[in-house]
């Protein structure tokens, strides 16, 4: 039986041009999937925009073994709108592995312009 994880209930953030930092999810939301094999992530962005121009802000999911990290991407999506369910293992010789810990991270650097990103993000571990 699995276990699912609001990792992030619907939310909006914005970002300025010439902002360069990515933005984080707070510790509190990450996932430990510590006791767990198999992970499937349901991410719905409903929006993803610019002010003006076409290059959109990138929303990465992200794993590590540890808090500190290091922390590597594992998936990257960038459209205005997708439902999509992306499904990781940490079984040795899986692909598209996971480790311990799972968060999200906003990437707005490469944006044309201001943006603004409607997300949320479920996690069920097994």
């Amino acid at each position: 039986m699995g276990k699912t994880f609001k990792m992030q209930p619907w939310i909006t953030m914005k970002g300025h041009t010439g902002y360069l930092d990515p933005l984080i999810q707070p510790a509190n939301g990450w996932v430990n999937g510590e006791n767990f094999k198999d992970a499937v992530v349901d991410i719905k962005i409903a929006s993803n925009t610019v002010s003006a121009g076409s290059d959109l802000a990138e929303l990465a999911i992200q794993t590590a073994v540890a808090p500190e990290g290091p922390w590597q991407t594992i998936t990257t999506l960038t459209p205005a709108y997708t439902e999509v369910a992306k499904y990781y293992t940490s079984r040795e010789g899986g692909t598209d592995q996971f480790e311990r810990f799972l968060r999200w991270k906003i990437d707005g650097t490469g944006a044309s312009n201001d943006w603004t990103m409607t997300f949320k993000i479920c996690a069920t571990l097994k």
